[in-house]
């Protein structure tokens, strides 16, 4: 897993959120996304819980507030096996339409590697912060 790439990936669905065009102040949904994904022996599942709030408009544009947990599990064939537990917080302005107008994102993930050649788990952290503001 690759974090520079999981944060550009993170940002194009930041950037063109499934929002109902139609949501208000108030209202709350939640997205669950799983994940279950093969190449060779590497399989990976998992499952991706994301909830929003419509906080306020501005503009004509909806303040939304979000908050989401995932949760992973990769094996690599050989015994090897990385489990990774992440949250993440959004704030972001969507217009009524086109890409979002201003987003901020962060992230916090921990892991832990087993396997066949490690005495013990290796855990791991990391975390970070992803802002889009639009060029004048």
């Amino acid at each position: 897993t690759n974090p520079a790439l999981a944060s550009v990936v993170q940002a194009l669905g930041v950037l063109f959120p499934g929002v109902r065009r139609t949501a208000k102040p108030g209202d709350t949904w939640a997205d669950t996304s799983h994940i279950s994904n093969s190449s060779g022996p590497r399989r990976q599942t998992g499952e991706v819980v994301a909830t929003w709030k419509v906080i306020s408009s501005d503009s004509g544009a909806m303040v939304l507030q979000g908050r989401s947990e995932s949760h992973t599990r990769t094996e690599d064939g050989s015994g090897q096996v990385m489990t990774m537990t992440g949250g993440s917080t959004e704030d972001v302005v969507v217009p009524a339409s086109g890409p979002v107008r201003r987003a901020s994102i962060e992230t916090s993930n921990g892991m832990s590697i087993t396997g066949p050649q490690l005495p013990q788990p290796v855990p791991g952290k990391n975390g970070g912060t992803l802002t889009l503001t639009p060029l004048p």
